[in-house]
């Protein structure tokens, strides 16, 4: 498995990072799941249930926020019933092809030069990037390796989220009717990962609100989140017509 040295730094872990309320242990359940794949030799799973992802990274949290989370960050996506992991065959595309070479019978012979015996024509190319390993990196030893024993107790252990208040909730209530009318109920998980974009884009109750609300009277079937709610700008030409407008009758009520 190959792993970049800035990963536990790049912008995609760092958004998974904060997606799951700053748990710094997000990165070692990415290398848990890109492990797996190793183990399988495959990046695409079938009718593999949000329970069973985070059996699968230890998550302690709940595991539909763990799959929305993985999906806004970009590390996963669904295809149906396929959880598919994004990226996972480009950046270990070597390794496959050990694997291929493996099953044909092993890399071709080197073929020394007649100038110099000790030097071989075919260059060992190791790994483009990242550091090869066979098991997941531990990133903190002790802290985000040891065995939860309360995963199961799972409602006990509810992470703290940032509260809405009674008028965004009441919303956001008829934005799920709005698209059970239109199209289908909203799933927990998409849910999930529209609260997540909604919550980046607009922290304040008061334009999360006219936003979905905008949505709504648009008949749209996503969230309408670049702005268009707002109102737009007048233009200089409309603004000296009006004012031209209103010297006008101030004139005829002078006569």
């Amino acid at each position: 498995m190959i792993v970049d040295p800035d990963f536990c730094d790049h912008w995609k872990t760092r958004m998974l990072v904060g997606t799951l309320d700053g748990d710094e242990c997000a990165p070692l359940y990415v290398l848990r799941l890109w492990a797996h794949c190793q183990n399988r030799r495959q990046s695409t799973f079938e009718n593999i249930s949000p329970e069973a992802l985070k059996a699968l990274c230890r998550f302690p949290g709940n595991s539909n926020k763990l799959e929305a989370s993985l999906v806004t960050s970009g590390f996963v996506r669904r295809e149906g019933k396929v959880l598919v992991v994004v990226g996972w065959d480009e950046y270990n595309s070597s390794l496959i092809a050990a694997w291929s070479n493996g099953t044909k019978g092993g890399r071709p012979p080197k073929f020394r030069s007649q100038n110099n015996p000790k030097e071989t024509q075919e260059k060992p190319t190791g790994y483009p990037t990242g550091i090869p390993t066979g098991k997941p990196l531990s990133l903190n030893p002790g802290v985000c390796d040891k065995i939860r024993v309360d995963e199961i107790g799972e409602d006990n252990k509810k992470q703290k989220e940032k509260t809405r208040g009674e008028k965004f909730q009441n919303c956001w209530s008829k934005w799920k009717r709005h698209l059970g009318q239109i199209q289908k109920p909203l799933s927990q998980i998409t849910e999930e990962t529209q609260l997540m974009q909604i919550g980046r884009i607009y922290p304040n109750d008061e334009e999360a609100i006219q936003a979905i609300e905008y949505s709504i009277s648009v008949q749209a079937k996503n969230l309408i989140l670049n702005g268009d709610h707002k109102p737009k700008p007048q233009s200089f030409s409309n603004a000296s017509s009006k004012q031209a407008k209103s010297n006008d009758d101030l004139l005829r009520n002078l006569k």
